[in-house]
């Protein structure tokens, strides 16, 4: 399986955004801040020039065209930058046709997660203005030859999410890894929500797995470092909100989600402090 989705877009997105030398005379964004107005704005430009200069590599477009697109329009659609809004709509359309072109059909012997790969893509494409109205029916049918095990790795009609599915193997010691119940979360939210926001049904429905979420309460924080479960925990956080809030288009009143939202308030220190950027993408928000 390859990254989570959205995880590899935010990861490459923190890196591109990253502070850019000052501008002589400009003025800080507040009193005493660290930067600029117009080093905001380089990093914005800088920033996106880079995730479209990503997305012309072949393999990178090829393996991962479904998040980018997804990225151009959460971008385009959020932004209240005039020119991050408007380039990134007009990258993400530009993406979207050739995107269009490559997947214009279902392969006969696609996988489970080729046709949720699918299904995202197509979503983002519809979102862009990007359509294809022959490719729904399509991917309705395909979906139907696979079950909430294919598409997710579990059933949530069990009600609990477990502890040893395995994943790919270590590349030194050659044996598969466990998925933490973080990451088979974060997946089954991701995957049954664009499924339904699409129209195709990818295993299962998005309220039955939404209803697991109590079950890996209370969550454990960084503890300094020490817990290495925090950053698929801070992942797994993160896309309760986002799938809830519809990628922002809603805001959630934090008495909704009062555990979720202790968690990134008393571990948001930790991450400005640790100056990762992985552990920055954790808590990004649009």
């Amino acid at each position: 399986m390859k990254l989570s989705r959205r995880r590899f877009v935010l990861s490459g997105l923190s890196a591109a955004l990253a502070p850019v030398q000052a501008f002589a005379g400009s003025q800080p964004l507040w009193p005493g801040a660290r930067y600029t107005a117009e080093q905001r704005q380089h990093a914005i430009e800088r920033g996106l020039r880079y995730i479209y200069a990503i997305t012309k590599v072949p393999k990178h477009f090829a393996d991962y065209g479904a998040d980018f697109l997804w990225c151009f329009f959460s971008l385009a659609d959020t932004a209240t930058d005039p020119w991050l809004k408007a380039n990134a709509l007009r990258m993400g359309r530009e993406r979207a046709r050739l995107w269009r072109r490559q997947n214009d059909t279902v392969p006969q012997h696609a996988t489970a997660d080729d046709i949720a790969d699918l299904v995202f893509g197509c979503q983002a494409a519809d979102a862009l203005g990007i359509e294809d109205p022959m490719m729904r029916p399509l991917l309705e049918r395909a979906a139907t030859k696979f079950g909430p095990v294919e598409f997710l790795k579990f059933d949530p009609a069990e009600g609990r999410i477990p502890r040893d599915i395995s994943d790919r193997a270590c590349h030194n010691c050659r044996q598969p890894t466990l998925l933490t119940p973080y990451e088979l979360l974060l997946d089954a939210l991701i995957t049954t929500w664009s499924g339904e926001h699409f129209g195709v049904r990818l295993g299962a429905d998005f309220a039955d797995v939404a209803a697991l979420i109590p079950t890996l309460r209370p969550y454990r924080g960084a503890e300094d470092g020490s817990n290495k479960d925090f950053i698929d925990i801070a992942y797994c956080v993160t896309h309760i909100v986002y799938t809830l809030n519809d990628y922002g288009k809603y805001r959630l009143h934090p008495k909704w989600l009062p555990e979720e939202f202790e968690f990134l308030k008393a571990n948001l220190d930790y991450v400005l402090a640790a100056n990762d950027p992985r552990r920055w993408a954790s808590f990004s928000t649009r």
